[in-house]
């Protein structure tokens, strides 16, 4: 009796564990698909400034071929010269997310190892 007394403390701990783990590992996600949605969406919308820049610079001038190519680079130059910051946030953004994910990972790994660790010792005693 006492036995089958141990087994279910037993149980009972190890699903406490797992439901506080689990809770744990929510609050330390929460807020990271948004991370990793920003990641992905402002590489995108960095483009969307060259691509106009890019059709905006080829509307005819009706100048000399070298004035025309110089008004063309400089078009280039400043569509592409906007599209830094949003590229910038992009990698930032997918490097934090990154990292975030494998602190959690880490810290998830971690609380399994304790819980382990702990059911052990309570079932030797």
């Amino acid at each position: 009796m006492e036995q089958a007394a141990r087994r279910t403390i037993l149980e009972s701990v190890e699903r406490a564990m797992r439901r506080s783990s689990s809770v744990v590992v929510a609050r330390m996600r929460r807020g990271t698909n948004s991370l990793a949605t920003i990641a992905a969406v402002a590489p995108l919308l960095a483009m969307l400034p060259v691509l106009i820049g890019i059709v905006g610079s080829f509307h005819g001038c009706g100048c000399e071929k070298m004035s025309y190519l110089w008004a063309l680079n400089d078009s280039l130059a400043n569509a592409l010269a906007r599209c830094l910051p949003g590229l910038f946030v992009g990698i930032l953004a997918q490097s934090i997310y990154h990292h975030l994910a494998t602190q959690v990972r880490s810290l998830e790994l971690d609380m399994q190892t304790a819980s382990l660790h702990l059911l052990n010792l309570l079932s030797r005693r």
